[in-house]
């Protein structure tokens, strides 16, 4: 799994210790291995210095686990181990998304600070907005201040992030009252 998203060898042994150490206090046994590798896997990805851009859909898809025995790998881990998973943030998946649509600097620096001034704002009320979801409406938004050729459609950003793009326009407009500030 690891190699599969390059993730660094640093978040590869933390995840082994981490899995060790479950394995260690009895938390494996009567469940799925591959789950709780794969679990282990999330926590060192989320909690690395290096903010990865890897969620946890993607590790699903080539994990050898089910969705159900990661959910249950991931609560052991939450609860027993008393281990705090943070979410993955909107921007860490930015630079992943303009690498692989082309998508220019000033595009990608409107987007992130559209991001920065919607999770500042304290009338912002965004828990349950996906951060695949909110990335996509950043960058859409980030295109509609920016004057830049090359825009990517709505359809392309939509694949690229696994969303849908009804969504991502939904999203979009709690995003465009901030373009002010990308000017």
């Amino acid at each position: 799994m690891g190699t599969e998203y390059d993730i660094p060898d640093v978040e590869l042994e933390y995840a082994a210790r981490l899995y060790r150490k479950a394995h260690t206090a009895g938390l494996v046994a009567g469940r799925s291995a591959n789950g709780f590798a794969t679990a282990c896997l999330l926590v060192a990805v989320r909690k690395s210095p290096l903010q990865l851009p890897v969620s946890l859909r993607e590790l699903e898809e080539v994990a050898r686990a089910t969705e159900d025995q990661i959910k249950t790998a991931r609560g052991v881990l939450e609860v027993r181990m008393e281990i705090e998973i943070p979410p993955l943030e909107p921007q860490d998946l930015i630079p992943k998304v303009t690498s692989e649509l082309n998508i220019g600097v000033p595009v990608e620096q409107c987007a992130k600070t559209l991001l920065r001034a919607f999770r500042a704002d304290d009338e912002t009320d965004c828990h349950g907005f996906s951060p695949r979801t909110l990335t996509g409406a950043a960058l859409h938004a980030a295109y509609d201040t920016v004057d830049c050729d090359n825009r990517p459609t709505l359809s392309q950003l939509s694949d690229t992030l696994r969303v849908s793009a009804s969504t991502i326009s939904q999203r979009k407009r709690y995003l465009l009252q901030y373009t002010g500030i990308c000017e």
